[in-house]
């Protein structure tokens, strides 16, 4: 529900009764646990190395919630249902997460991601007491909803569905790279994610797939949509069109490499890292200049 009342930070801040601080100050120790405890897959993983910024982009986040659209929450049965779900739904989050702690380790993917979906869930309890008219320190909008949801694509995928969307792309960039290159009329055959040319292999190994350029468009286009864009229909269609961008500046990556492995040119080292840097800049000014 929209209010007419705007308080400033500092005066907000301020404002807080002891409960309300205990509040904040638990949100902010819990962002920072949750941080301890990716740092070892974001320094491990390169698919989730964009996770260092995103402590810095969730207070950034935040900020933003109080310059956009001023939506506020409202005491009442709607308010408590909702407040109680959520936390209900974080509290469980975290008793799987500790379930799967104890079943194999700590450091595994699934403790993770549950740990990050508790947090996202936690965030969203936090922005309805917040949001209250009287103490004005958030706002219920897009910029909050991402703030909580950017957690989830910093936290490692498990390794089943990770390795059933990476063999996915796989296949696919494989597929349309040779279907390409027959298209140029280029002689080549294909043996599940290799193709053979006539002066050369090329594998597109897993790295290659895609899933690196695919998550990180996705959480580009996230950002940009609650930082960049203000009307609905524009961050939609940023969201949209962040995987088939990334896909297509993948395949586009793919296939230049196997051109240049067809002309006798060595595609390791050098070729390989200048690529797959230039995707991720090209991807990322692409949906900056949307």
């Amino acid at each position: 529900m929209n209010a007419a009342k705007d308080i400033g930070l500092g005066p907000a801040l301020r404002g807080l009764s002891p409960a309300g601080r205990a509040v904040l100050a638990a949100l902010l120790a819990a962002a920072a646990a949750l941080t301890w405890h990716l740092k070892s897959d974001w320094a491990s993983n390169p698919e989730l190395s964009h996770g260092w910024f995103v402590p810095a982009l969730f207070l950034l986040l935040l900020g933003e919630s109080r310059r956009g659209t001023a939506r506020f929450s409202r005491p009442g049965a709607a308010f408590a249902l909702g407040l109680g779900s959520l936390l209900a739904l974080a509290l469980l989050c975290l008793c799987v997460a500790g379930l799967y702690a104890v079943t194999v380790d700590w450091s595994h993917a699934a403790v993770s991601l549950m740990l990050a979906l508790g947090f996202t869930f936690l965030v969203g309890a936090a922005g309805l007491v917040f949001a209250r008219p009287e103490t004005g320190l958030l706002r219920l909008n897009w910029q909050l909803l991402v703030a909580a949801g950017i957690w989830l694509l910093a936290a490692p995928i498990p390794p089943g569905t990770y390795t059933r969307i990476t063999l996915t792309l796989q296949l696919w960039v494989s597929e349309s790279v040779l279907s390409t290159l027959h298209f140029l009329g280029i002689a080549a055959v294909r043996r599940g994610n290799i193709i053979d040319l006539v002066n050369a292999t090329v594998g597109i190994e897993e790295a290659c797939s895609g899933i690196r350029s695919l998550i990180s468009c996705v959480f580009a286009g996230l950002f940009f949509s609650a930082t960049l864009v203000r009307r609905p229909w524009g961050r939609g269609l940023i969201i949209v069109l962040a995987p088939p961008i990334a896909l297509g500046m993948n395949f586009a990556r793919s296939l230049t490499l196997t051109l240049l492995a067809g002309n006798r040119v060595d595609i390791t080292g050098f070729w390989h890292d200048l690529t797959g840097f230039a995707v991720l800049g090209l991807t990322s000014l692409i949906l900056g200049a949307l």
